[in-house]
Parts: C-alpha cells; structure tokens; sequence
C-alpha cells in the first residue's frame, strides 16, 4: 500500500501565498483523480495569526482562476507540521530559515518553491502580495 504524503505550503501570514498555492495545488490534483489518492495539501504561516482567513483579494484571484475554495483559516507553522510533511515549499529564503530554525533535520526536504524541480536553484523569491491590488 501507498503511503499518504503530504506537501506544505509556507508563507508569513498564511492568508495570501501559501494560502493561495494549496488551493492551486488542491485543484491540480482533484483534475489528476485516483493517480493523486493519497496526497495532502496544507498550509501555514511562519508568522501567522492563527485563525485569520484568506484575504479577500486571495480568493477574488482564486475564484478569477476558476478555482474550487475550501474554508480556510490561518495556522502557525510548527515542528509537528514541518515533522509531518515529506516536502516543504516556502516562498521566501526567509521562510526557509524560519522553518528550519524550528526543526533542523528537515533540512532535507524544505524547498523554495521555485528552486524545487529547477535544474539549477535560482534566487527567485514570491513576494508577499499581501496589501496590494488584485493585479
């Protein structure tokens, strides 16, 4: 049998990007089907305020997208969280630090989500749209 995975999302406030890249991502693989069983997407914020929901441009941009929402609210990024998951994408080489001064031995598997599956890493960072337009 499969083992369950489960991929992280990372941002700072867990309303905007992260938020954001789990829906993305929940919507991929709901299209994929039974090839994506056992597959779990969350979220967290490395400077969350627990609770909080998405903003509303997040999900005007989701749902302008065509993406199916699920409720949501904002969680902290924890070592439990960071110990559950088989691959962390942060946003930011901010993040990264944040989330491997929580629990170093995930070293491994923490992964801007730009450099991860690059051919080569890149220095690129997503930056926070928390605040600005919709554009």
């Amino acid at each position: 049998m499969k083992k369950d995975r489960t991929i992280l999302f990372v941002c700072t406030g867990n309303t905007c990007r992260s938020y954001m890249a789990e829906v993305i991502a929940r919507n991929y693989l709901d299209r994929l089907g039974p090839e994506a069983a056992g597959i779990k997407v969350i979220s967290a914020g490395a400077g969350a305020a627990a609770g909080d929901p998405p903003s509303p441009a997040a999900q005007q941009a989701m749902r302008e997208l065509g993406m199916k929402l699920t409720a949501h609210r904002a969680r902290n990024l924890t070592p439990e969280l960071l110990r559950a998951a088989d691959v962390v994408l942060v946003m930011t080489a901010r993040h990264k630090d944040q989330a491997l001064q929580l629990l170093p031995q995930a070293a491994d598997k923490v992964w801007r989500l730009t450099e991860y599956g690059a051919d080569a890493a890149t220095k690129m960072e997503i930056r926070d749209p928390f605040g600005q337009s919709l554009e």
